[in-house]
C-alpha cells in the first residue's frame, strides 16, 4: 500500500488533521517514510507512524 500526501503547507495542524483520518491499525504496519526537511515533520512521523523507517528526503521539490 502506498500513501501519498501532497500539499504546500507544512502546518503541524493541517497535517495531523489528515494523519488522524488514516486508521490506527494502518499507520502502525507502515515501514517506511519519506519526510522533507520541515520542521516537526520527524516528530510527527514518529507519533504516527511509530514502526516506520523514516528517510529525510533533502533534495525534492515540488
Amino acid at each position: 500500500m502506498t500513501i501519498s500526501f501532497s500539499n504546500n503547507t507544512t502546518q503541524v495542524s493541517t497535517i495531523i488533521a489528515v494523519l488522524e483520518q488514516i486508521p490506527k491499525q494502518i499507520r502502525n504496519v507502515v515501514q517506511k517514510l519519506t519526510l522533507d526537511m520541515a520542521t516537526g515533520m520527524n516528530f510527527m512521523a514518529s507519533c504516527y507512524f511509530p514502526k516506520a523507517r523514516k528517510v529525510t528526503d533533502r533534495f525534492h521539490m515540488l
